[in-house]
């Protein structure tokens, strides 16, 4: 079964980091078939399992995040996966993530890092 989860970057963070600030605050969007609070802490713990962005903020930080620098909203997570179907689910994760982007919020999320990979190599594919 898989849910879907939202976690807020603390304002310290935004500006401890090379990220602009922005009004409503920078949001990371995932899916899990985890228990929420246990794919929380692989963030914040910045390891492997963890998503890129918190890999760099605990390292550029030289420390775990805390409970202070990372929060998590289940008042932003507004569409609801049947969690059966990890592509269900997926889909459901990038329409929230959508949702967010167009209240104002800067989202980051694993599917944000995958496309800019495949744009990155496609022209190098082709000419190679």
């Amino acid at each position: 079964m898989y849910s879907i989860y939202v976690l807020e970057l603390a304002p310290f963070l935004i500006s401890a980091s090379k990220m602009v600030p922005t009004a409503q605050g920078y949001l990371y969007v995932g899916m899990t078939a985890k228990a929420v609070t246990d794919r929380k802490a692989q963030h914040q713990y910045g390891g492997r399992l963890a998503g890129r962005v918190f890999r760099a903020l605990v390292r550029d930080l030289h420390r775990p995040l805390t409970d202070a620098d990372l929060w998590l909203r289940v008042d932003l997570v507004t569409v609801r996966a049947n969690g059966d179907s990890q592509r269900q689910t997926e889909s459901a994760e990038r329409a929230l993530a959508n949702k967010l982007k167009h209240a104002g919020y800067v989202v980051l999320s694993r599917h944000e890092h995958s496309t800019k990979r495949a744009k990155a190599k496609s022209p190098r594919s082709i000419s190679g």
